[in-house]
């Protein structure tokens, strides 16, 4: 037996199920239009945004394409520079108690090294970044950083300097990361005062004595570096002592004065901090900053680059440069190529 169909039971049923597929229909369709106006509202926005992304005001000198190093630089020269350990006494300025401990620092010395004292050289501290010793910096790729140099001094590219690489690390040895922050974040006091009179009671360098008066009068011979944390360390060196040095290449990093990956979780706050420092005394420096444009922390970096250029008032082309390499990573081929593109232009006078 054939049962009917409880849904068309009456001509009255037919009707209201008819009306039911009508306002299911209408509601459809009204879902589908309000999902086409959001998405095109949607992109009108990410338009509108990309758009209002803040650029530099116009200036032929930033940011800047970094150049290639050369093939044959990474090649041994003639003369050649020579490689040094420097052992001295400091303290571990992340205890209360500043534990004394010795540390060591591996310092290159140009070709054709005076140490007589009669020639006088300007000297580059740097710092390398996380899970890094004070070794990598001029011994790894067969000493491809100590090659570049030479060929760059051989070739009158770049004054003879003397370059010591650091470790913000006590047991010059890799460390987890909330270690080495912790000791990075106060490396600038044992460079103060502990290192920079240390070592430059050795080396001939303009520091007539190693008295407090003395270091900061020979600021214009010396200049700050560091790759990754130590390009953060370089940052906080730029804001805590430039009484000590006058040139500043963080490689790599952004600024943490306000918080860590500032220049991206906090860019404005983080340039108006940078800004106001900027004009406090001593306000005759220059900072190279240098990054990969593919690089882990390009976006953190560019943004807080792009904040501090729009501000020609304070940051400008005798103070401020900012280099890119094109398809850089975060690694060492992008710190040779930063050192290629930015050690050069450290001691030359400013206008």
């Amino acid at each position: 037996m054939m049962t009917s169909n409880p849904w068309y039971n009456t001509p009255m049923d037919k009707k209201q199920t008819a009306i039911q597929w009508l306002s299911t229909a209408i509601l459809v369709m009204f879902l589908l239009v309000c999902g086409f106006l959001a998405h095109d509202h949607r992109q009108q926005l990410i338009a509108s945004w990309q758009a209002a992304t803040p650029t530099p005001p116009p200036n032929p000198t930033r940011p800047q394409a970094s150049v290639s190093v050369p093939a044959d630089y990474f090649q041994v020269a003639t003369p050649s520079g020579q490689l040094q350990t420097f052992t001295y006494q400091t303290h571990d300025y992340t205890r209360p108690d500043r534990e004394a401990i010795t540390k060591t620092a591996l310092v290159y010395l140009p070709p054709g090294y005076d140490n007589s004292g009669r020639t006088r050289y300007n000297i580059i501290y740097w710092l390398h970044g996380w899970q890094m010793t004070n070794q990598e910096f001029l011994t790894l790729g067969d000493h491809g950083t100590v090659h570049l140099l030479d060929h760059l001094i051989n070739n009158g590219e770049m004054p003879p300097v003397i370059v010591v690489s650091l470790t913000f690390d006590r047991d010059n040895a890799p460390q987890d990361y909330d270690r080495s922050i912790a000791e990075m974040s106060v490396f600038d006091q044992e460079v103060c005062r502990d290192l920079l009179p240390a070592l430059e009671s050795v080396y001939p360098t303009y520091a007539e004595g190693t008295d407090e008066a003395s270091l900061q009068a020979a600021r214009e011979h010396r200049a700050f570096s560091g790759f990754s944390l130590g390009g953060v360390a370089t940052w906080y060196e730029w804001e805590r002592a430039r009484d000590l040095f006058a040139y500043f290449v963080p490689m790599s990093a952004d600024s943490w004065t306000i918080t860590q990956n500032g220049g991206y979780e906090a860019t404005l706050a983080t340039a108006q901090r940078l800004s106001e420092l900027a004009q406090k005394p001593p306000r005759d420096f220059l900072l190279i900053q240098t990054n990969g444009d593919q690089d882990t922390f390009y976006q953190q970096i560019d943004a807080m680059m792009i904040e501090l250029m729009r501000r020609p008032e304070i940051f400008h082309e005798r103070n401020l440069i900012y280099l890119k390499k094109k398809d850089g990573q975060h690694d060492m081929l992008a710190i040779w190529e930063m050192v290629y593109n930015a050690f050069p232009r450290l001691f030359v006078a400013k206008k």
